[in-house]
């Protein structure tokens, strides 16, 4: 028998996998007594893909008249995974103009005839 060749690359990047390794025989007459060897590798466990929920309704203008703001927001899902922090892409609050057109008393113009 030759010496034992190195271990294969894990079978997957993540989850459990298997790895390999080969010993070739010189005399093929005791070779069928051989196997090849396999372990078990990578065996962190696969993270699940993140998304986002659906945005929420947007709250309440921040003002009645004039330039107000509102938000919204939405969840990451799977955000925290085995410990370790995965970020969805994007933002989490989303802003908004609101009641821009509503002129508020103090901007109302008064006009006087002559």
């Amino acid at each position: 028998w030759d010496t034992w060749l190195s271990w294969s690359h894990c079978t997957v990047s993540c989850g459990v996998g298997k790895r390999v390794r080969l010993k070739f025989c010189q005399n093929f007459t005791d070779c069928n007594l051989q196997l090849p060897r396999s372990t078990g590798c990578n065996q962190t466990p696969c993270l699940e893909p993140v998304s986002w929920t659906g945005w929420s309704e947007w709250n309440a203008c921040s003002a009645t008249c004039g330039n107000g703001t509102r938000s919204r927001g939405r969840i990451c899902v799977n955000e925290i995974q085995n410990g370790v922090s995965v970020m969805c892409p994007g933002r989490n609050v989303d802003y908004d103009l609101c009641n821009a057109s509503t002129l508020c008393p103090s901007e109302w113009l008064v006009f006087q005839e002559t």
